[in-house]
């Protein structure tokens, strides 16, 4: 930095030009220029500098990205590598942590070609005004014998990206219309969001999740190409599923406390066991086990459940045996609740 500052100096005065000054010092004039162009950088380069963390070489690769998003974004790897001691070359910096940073892209826009998640979007962007200083060529992540094309200026490729996403949400609601007034629907030219699959032609009316007898009238379903049923009113659609697994919850709900009772009222006779040993095995083996599989074990004895362990102490020594069996059946109902026949049947196997 100090040589950047003399030579700065000497310049300003006006005496000698870049090219003589290059010429005196036995270097180029580029090097005489980039120097001059280290003052310009940002505090926390300068400073990496006179840390010696980073050379002058890393700054005239840095300096085009300073003053974008993504100049944070660069600067945060480096202080990872940093903090884990780990030495940053210039070869390192420029073919794998700054393509490293525009391959996620998070503050910048690949223009040679969209990521998976936006890339239905590329035919609908406006590139034509893309040949701008906002425009800057990376070698690319995965194909490091090129460079591509990136928008720097998120401003401008966000609002870019929106006015695509409208095009495209535009494109696709024309081709919904214009497959209202066919029988046969091409699901391959929707988005999935765009329609929902009702259930092959000849699935029984047992089978099916709601009663959708009254779609296959309707002027929103069609046949798809695997002769399918499709809806394309999804409005109409997702309520009727969720009315349909809300009606669903509530019944398991329902089943899942008749079936609870049962076992509490088959475990009444449940008696002979020596309740201390019972009580300390039990404490041991449930907050050994503490989680979402004991849902539903101990909600029957208030202040049991706690954040981080179960207090067998607070249930009564005549409802030990009880807690002991609701536990391992909660246990067995970990991945599905419980029904009264379900209940009953294990039970049975447990010889209550």
């Amino acid at each position: 930095m100090e040589e950047a500052q003399g030579i700065k100096q000497v310049l300003d005065d006006g005496v000698i030009t870049q090219t003589e000054l290059a010429k005196k010092m036995g270097k180029s004039q580029a090097y005489v220029a980039n120097r001059i162009r280290l003052l310009d950088a940002p505090q926390e380069l300068k400073d990496l500098i006179i840390s010696q963390e980073i050379s002058p070489a890393h700054v005239q690769i840095l300096l085009p990205f300073v003053g974008y998003p993504v100049f944070e974004d660069i600067m945060k790897e480096l202080k990872g590598h940093f903090d884990a001691k780990r030495e940053v070359s210039v070869v390192n910096l420029e073919t794998q942590i700054i393509p490293r940073v525009f391959y996620q892209g998070k503050n910048v826009a690949d223009l040679n070609g969209f990521s998976y998640d936006i890339r239905k979007l590329e035919e609908f962007f406006d590139k034509s005004q893309c040949v701008c200083t906002d425009r800057i060529k990376v070698r690319g992540y995965y194909d490091g014998s090129g460079k591509r094309d990136f928008c720097l200026n998120k401003d401008c490729f966000s609002v870019k990206l929106a006015a695509a996403q409208t095009a495209y949400d535009l494109a696709k609601e024309k081709e919904k219309e214009e497959l209202v007034t066919k029988k046969i629907v091409d699901t391959d030219k929707l988005d999935y969001g765009m329609y929902r699959t009702l259930r092959p032609v000849d699935t029984p009316t047992d089978l099916q999740r709601w009663d959708q007898t009254p779609c296959s009238s309707c002027d929103s379903c069609k046949k798809g190409k695997d002769k399918s049923l499709v809806c394309l009113d999804v409005a109409c659609y997702d309520k009727k599923e969720k009315a349909y697994n809300k009606e669903q919850n509530g019944l398991k709900k329902e089943e899942s406390l008749k079936a609870w009772q049962i076992c509490d009222e088959r475990l009444k006779g449940v008696t002979g066991v020596d309740i201390k040993v019972l009580r300390s095995l039990l404490s041991k083996l449930a907050n050994g086990m503490m989680g979402g599989s004991l849902d539903g074990a101990f909600t029957c004895w208030p202040g049991v459940e706690g954040e981080d362990e179960y207090d067998i102490s607070k249930i009564p020594d005549e409802d030990i045996p009880k807690a002991f069996f609701r536990f391992i059946l909660a246990d067995r109902f970990e991945y599905s609740d419980p029904t009264v026949e379900s209940m009953n049947k294990s039970l049975e196997e447990l010889g209550v």
